[in-house]
């Protein structure tokens, strides 16, 4: 497994639509001026319990999504001009390949993305976790990005291995 630094989860909610859709809020430290992240950014992926049948929408989420639709992104950090991508496997060596599932480029402060098709996108390390990772590239030479906030909006379509 290769370095990662874990993201905080600021917040987790959901909503029931249905189906239930879940908004969880990241926050973790970014990379310099003119730079890129040396290790990956783990998201931990937290799911509704699917024993929790006394509330709707479900209001503990303990469980753990190892596959997603993605229906919305939003991002915000300092940089005026930061690349960020998002994998399915821990290994920084899969910038640009198949495990490279989303990408948000060229991000001027703050982007959100809504109409991305809502992919599925599955969790390919071995064993399997309930994780994505972030890989940034920072191509503003003027500033640091600080910390990135990241918020992802997705729908968890399968909770366990």
């Amino acid at each position: 497994m290769a370095d990662s630094t874990t993201a905080v989860v600021v917040s987790s909610k959901t909503c029931y639509l249905p189906p239930q859709v879940l908004i969880v809020e990241y926050s973790f430290p970014g990379v310099g001026t003119s730079s890129t992240s040396s290790n990956l950014v783990e998201l931990e992926l937290p799911a509704p319990l699917n024993t929790d049948y006394l509330h709707m929408p479900v209001t503990n989420l303990t469980g753990q999504a190892y596959a997603i639709q993605l229906i919305g992104i939003l991002a915000s950090s300092n940089s005026t001009d930061l690349d960020l991508h998002l994998l399915n496997k821990n290994d920084i060596s899969k910038i640009d390949t198949i495990n490279q599932v989303f990408s948000m480029i060229s991000i001027n402060k703050s982007s959100h993305q809504y109409d991305i098709g809502d992919p599925v996108i599955m969790n390919c390390d071995d064993p399997m976790e309930n994780k994505l990772y972030v890989y940034l590239n920072n191509n503003d030479g003027g500033n640091a990005t600080g910390t990135v906030s990241l918020k992802l909006i997705y729908i968890s379509v399968r909770d366990r291995a």
